[in-house]
């Protein structure tokens, strides 16, 4: 889902993943608690060439 590039609008910059000339999408990251647990894993670049990390808490 946060690799996505498509847009609501048809508008590149209402992506969820931006690759732009000025600005952009530079990393993500996502929480899950689930069962009394929580993950949290980072990708330190876009989301759609970068992969996801577990970070340990």
């Amino acid at each position: 889902m946060l690799a996505d590039h498509t847009s609501p609008t048809d508008d590149p910059l209402d992506a969820t993943c931006i690759h732009g000339d000025v600005y952009g999408t530079v990393s993500a990251s996502t929480v899950v608690v689930a069962n009394d647990r929580v993950t949290y894993r980072h990708a330190a670049g876009r989301p759609c060439a970068t992969p996801f990390e577990e970070v340990a808490l």
